[in-house]
């Protein structure tokens, strides 16, 4: 009978369990539920950062027929026109050519005028011809040609200042004054003979007489 009413009992117990309360909202923002546990839980988990998203992996490199028209503007493939693409070559000097200079056809080739021009003697500077001039005209008194004119005849009419010199007698003997009959009388200084007929006078011209004969 007593275990019948302890069965009873718990199962009336079991039955009147209290049901837990519902959970309560605070507005945390408000300083006084700042202790709540349950704004305490939530400022816990706004603190703890964030995991970073995961990185995007990068896209694979995608390969273009470079060779077809369409993919002409395509970076991939400018890249590779740029890179390959050989740089233009020098254009070579052309050599000079050789013309013959002798055809007159070729006389008007820029290298037979410089021949020709080289070859060729450059003209003697021509002489400035000499004017006339009357310099009788009193207007051309003043001319150069008429001043060297006047100066020369002018040089030309003064007489010469200084006295001529008499001409050396020479040394040699002469005998010229030899008179038509007779022989020489004196010998002179110089060398002369004399035939004068007296002894005043004698020799006195030719340094006086050396010996009488």
């Amino acid at each position: 009978m007593n275990r019948l009413l302890l069965s009873i009992a718990a199962m009336a117990l079991s039955s009147l369990t209290v049901a837990p309360a519902a959970a309560r909202n605070y507005d945390c923002t408000k300083a006084g539920n700042a202790n709540k546990a349950v704004c305490k839980a939530a400022a816990a988990s706004a603190s703890t950062p964030a995991a970073a998203p995961a990185a995007k992996p990068a896209s694979a490199t995608r390969n273009y027929d470079c060779s077809k028209a369409g993919n002409a503007n395509k970076s991939v493939c400018k890249a590779a026109a740029s890179t390959v693409a050989p740089a233009p070559a020098t254009k070579a000097a052309p050599a000079p050519r050789n013309y013959d200079c002798s055809k007159p056809g070729n006389a008007n080739k820029a290298v037979c005028k410089a021949a020709a021009s080289a070859a060729a003697p450059s003209p003697a500077p021509s002489a400035k011809p000499t004017r006339n001039y009357d310099c009788s005209k009193a207007g051309n008194a003043n001319k150069a040609v008429c001043k060297g004119t006047a100066t020369t005849s002018t040089a030309s009419t003064q007489p010469s200042s200084a006295p001529s010199q008499p001409s050396a007698r020479p040394a040699t003997p002469i005998a010229t004054r030899k008179p038509a009959a007779g022989s020489p009388t004196a010998k002179c200084k110089d060398g002369t003979v004399s035939y004068s007929a007296t002894h005043s006078g004698t020799c006195s011209h030719h340094g006086g007489v050396a010996n009488w004969y």
